[in-house]
């Protein structure tokens, strides 16, 4: 079936309305302002009347609302960039499924110069987009209505700042309900430096505002590897004093990465070898040993610094948490460990209702 160009929806055949009310309910649930553009364009191609904003408006719904059931992104639906030949409606439709679940949708990706900006108060952050600050404001907003223990404690602690002075280093989903938690800490006195653990799971909007407001910020949705890497190389460091005092993990990379290159440091000093990422198949861990490499030639003591200077760390994950059992069993565990991932909480709350 051929899509026809139509004034209105109303003069729509019941097949192509039922792709797009589906399209619709796809956007509400995962989309983005990538989607968004690129479901406009769809629409205008087949001479329909409205974008998809009108649309959902229309349809009496609360766009902003739909974020807060989307906790993990998906990549956009360039639905715009099949070929003109493919007319059949459910065609097109299975085509927009392949396409997601293919790697195609990485090369319209935007591509992020990897340069360390400033706001004009002279906090340093990477982030999408700041100018999406206010829209993730309103939702922090939102969020903190639902998220009473962490206000409890604000209201508690905040007066006396139990963590002034404190570095804390967090590697961790940069979303709304994460920058609850950034800004919790703020409260209570921390200075924070922040990056995601999951190259998809940032939302943009949720780190422009802390970048903008509260923390430093080195996330954004849809990261490289070596974007990844680079970021959380940025969320460690603080400067030439050292490190942070404490880490927020999930998955260990931030753990990894020191224990990493406290043991290149250490190498380096004895030997005057160098890192080579050509010794390992893996193509991400030839990333971080690149990153420590040229790190090394820099600054020969960094990740020692940090050692030093670190408390513990804390990690969520049954894998993080699995990799610290290994190193405390071979003795090269360089600090205290918290495992978060067996606490009542966690295991007997978050991961059973898998939140």
């Amino acid at each position: 079936m051929r899509l026809e160009a139509t004034a209105t929806a109303d003069e729509a055949t019941i097949e192509e309305e039922v792709v797009i009310v589906f399209l619709l309910a796809v956007f509400l649930l995962v989309g983005d302002a990538d989607d968004e553009k690129g479901y406009d364009k769809w629409l205008e191609q087949q001479g329909r009347v409205g974008g998809l904003r009108q649309r959902v408006e229309a349809a009496g719904v609360h766009r902003p609302l739909s974020h807060l059931i989307r906790p993990f992104p998906l990549p956009p639906l360039y639905i715009h960039t099949f070929p003109a030949h493919f007319h059949s409606v459910p065609l097109r439709f299975l085509c927009s499924l392949l396409y997601l679940s293919s790697p195609l949708h990485f090369f319209n990706r935007q591509k992020m110069a990897l340069l360390v900006e400033k706001t004009s108060t002279g906090r340093e952050y990477k982030v999408k987009d700041l100018s999406q600050a206010d829209f993730g404001r309103l939702e922090i907003e939102l969020a903190e209505v639902e998220m009473p223990g962490l206000m409890a404690c604000r209201a508690e602690f905040g007066p006396s700042k139990p963590f002034a002075g404190a570095r804390i280093s967090g590697s961790l989903h940069m979303t709304i309900q994460t920058a609850v938690l950034i800004e919790t800490l703020t409260a209570l006195g921390a200075e924070v430096r922040w990056c995601s653990c999951n190259i998809f799971s940032t939302q943009d909007h949720a780190a422009a505002a802390i970048a903008r407001d509260s923390a430093a910020v080195f996330a954004w949705k849809g990261e490289t590897l070596a974007e990844y890497w680079w970021c959380t190389e940025r969320c460690l460091e603080w400067g030439p004093a050292g490190g942070p005092d404490l880490i927020v993990d999930d998955g260990g990379d931030a753990t990894l990465l020191i224990h990493e290159g406290v043991k290149a440091e250490d190498e380096y000093e004895k030997t005057g070898k160098l890192p080579d990422p050509a010794s390992t198949d893996n193509a991400e861990f030839q990333i971080v040993l690149g990153l420590i490499r040229d790190g090394l030639k820099v600054d020969p003591k960094k990740y020692r610094r940090m050692k030093e200077r670190l408390v513990g760390v804390s990690e969520e994950t049954t894998t993080g948490v699995k990799r610290l059992y290994q190193m405390q069993a071979s003795g090269s565990l360089l600090f205290p460990a918290i495992n978060v991932n067996d606490s009542v909480t966690k295991s007997k709350v978050s991961s059973f209702l898998t939140i």
